[in-house]
C-alpha cells in the first residue's frame, strides 16, 4: 500500500475549492515531499527548476512562496528566470 494520495481524489478537492481561495507552501525545494509531490528524488541543489515545474503540477497548489526573498529582494535577474 502507498502513502502516496490518489490523483482523482486530489483533483476532485482541488474542484471544490472556491474561486480565489489558493493553497501552497512557502517553499518548493522541500526534497522530503517524494511520494507526495514529487514522484523522483531531486539533489540538495541545482534543480529548483524542475522542482517547482513538478511541484506546480500539485492540484491542490496553485500559489507559492519565494522564501529565499526574506533577507533581500529578488534581482531583475531573478524574477525573469522564476518567469
Amino acid at each position: 500500500m502507498s502513502d502516496r494520495p490518489d490523483p482523482a481524489e486530489l483533483a476532485a478537492l482541488a474542484a471544490a475549492v472556491p474561486a480565489g481561495i489558493h493553497f501552497g507552501t512557502s517553499s518548493w525545494t522541500y526534497p522530503g515531499w517524494k511520494g507526495l509531490v514529487y514522484q523522483q528524488d531531486y539533489p540538495k541543489t541545482g534543480a529548483t527548476a524542475r522542482m517547482l515545474a513538478e511541484y506546480a503540477r500539485c492540484p491542490l497548489f496553485s500559489t507559492v512562496g519565494i522564501d529565499s526573498t526574506f533577507y533581500n529582494p529578488a534581482s531583475a535577474n531573478v524574477l525573469r528566470s522564476y518567469a
